[in-house]
């Protein structure tokens, strides 16, 4: 049957292919690894751990003001200045980001992984998840 396949196939055909299942595999395999969806409990303890890292709250500044972890920087992923701002914080840090439901916060992990960082951390769940957990936050 492969054979046949084979035939049916253009033999132009087969190298394009070839170097296209390559290249996905390569492109695959290098992405960083270092992005975690942490529950909120498991994200608290790796924050405590670390005290070279940023934490990132993408909330806009109005969901900010109204509550947030402690520690956390107000950059708006929807807001003017986004990329200035993520752009001047080193690479090498460890990197925390939230939302409100997790559903901003994946996007920015991908734009930050495009920008050069590899350990990027997202809150599951988000903030609600965190506050559903009563852990501590901040007005």
């Amino acid at each position: 049957m492969f054979n046949k396949v084979l035939q049916f196939l253009p033999k132009r055909c087969i190298l394009p292919l070839f170097w296209s299942a390559c290249l996905w595999v390569f492109v695959i395999g290098c992405h960083p690894k270092e992005y975690k969806a942490l529950a909120p409990q498991a994200y608290k303890k790796a924050l405590q751990s670390d005290s070279n890292c940023v934490l990132i709250d993408v909330r806009t500044r109005l969901e900010y003001r109204e509550g947030h972890l402690k520690g956390a920087i107000n950059i708006p992923y929807s807001g003017p200045g986004y990329g200035h701002k993520v752009d001047s914080l080193d690479t090498n840090l460890q990197v925390f980001v939230y939302c409100a439901t997790a559903h901003r916060s994946p996007m920015v992990v991908r734009s930050l992984r495009r920008r050069g960082f590899t350990h990027v951390f997202d809150l599951k769940g988000g903030y609600t998840a965190w506050r559903k957990k009563q852990l501590p936050y901040t007005r």
